[in-house]
């Protein structure tokens, strides 16, 4: 299987060491699995035609899923 190497900016590799705490995993190809796992079950859940999403404190949003 061939390797593949992403670089990512420094507030992406802040937010990928906190989700491998979260997740509770040592590599970074394991929380971006997780990570996408949990996108696809939150979006399988809530259905055709609903737009999840995902807010910071205070209301922030972060990422809009739309299926």
């Amino acid at each position: 299987m061939a390797t593949q190497t992403l670089e990512f900016p420094p507030s992406t590799e802040e937010a990928i060491d906190r989700l491998k705490k979260a997740f509770r995993v040592n590599s970074t190809a394991e929380v971006i699995s997780r990570a996408l796992a949990l996108a696809d079950e939150a979006q399988r859940y809530a259905g055709d035609g609903t737009v999840i999403v995902l807010s910071g404190p205070g209301g922030n949003t972060k990422i809009d899923l739309a299926r």
